[in-house]
């Protein structure tokens, strides 16, 4: 019998996400460790793509018989089948866990956080490998891709538009979140309204 541990976690659900995993064989042996950024989700997504990627792992390591052990209890139960799926946004990632159980056979066990400690530090250090991403955001802004949409809000574009507002001080991009208040279009948004400011005190209409 393997046995397989997976958690998934979302910083600002939907925020920043990483997923964990740990794939044991019979003798004990840890064969394979998971911890990858996924990106934007919720914690209930997060939770079944770490799922779905433990599955895979097993797939991978011909593995035919395997319990799975998660704190989730909603994917738990949602995947033996006795919760119904309700949200319909989950029902992409639920599905292609129960395609993965034509090839791998899996029971699963709930089991309470504090007994998953390793796949949840997993998931948790894959936020670090954020790094890219997160300092792209925390980049320079060109102020010339901002547009003003009343005296504190401002659109931001770019690959993704995001509204910054500085009555507020908030910024609905991903880095926003991840760095707790700190964001480049924050920076650059303040700097234009500074701008602008100079400008009308230089030049008062």
């Amino acid at each position: 019998m393997w046995y397989g541990y997976f958690d998934g976690c979302s910083k600002g659900n939907p925020g920043d996400s990483g997923i964990g995993g740990i794939l044991i064989d019979e003798n004990g042996e840890i064969v394979e460790k998971i911890s990858k950024y996924i990106g934007v989700h919720t914690n209930n997504e997060a939770e079944y793509m770490a799922l779905l990627e433990l599955l895979n792992s097993a797939y991978k390591h011909n593995v035919k018989e395997i319990l799975i052990h998660g704190d989730s209890q909603l994917v738990i139960e949602q995947i033996t089948g006795n919760w119904k799926l309700k949200q319909e946004s989950l029902r992409p990632y639920y599905q292609q866990c129960r395609d993965m159980l034509f090839y791998v056979h899996a029971n699963f066990k709930w089991i309470p956080r504090e007994q998953n400690k390793q796949a949840d530090k997993l998931s948790n250090e894959a936020l670090k490998q954020t790094s890219d991403f997160c300092n792209y955001h925390r980049g320079v802004f060109d102020i010339s891709n901002l547009e003003r949409i009343t005296s504190d809000i401002y659109i931001a574009h770019g690959t993704e538009d995001y509204a910054v507002d500085l009555l507020h001080n908030v910024c609905t991009c991903p880095a926003f979140k991840y760095y707790e208040g700190d964001c480049k279009h924050l920076v650059a948004a303040k700097k234009l309204k500074e701008t602008e400011k100079d400008i009308k005190e230089l030049f008062p209409a």
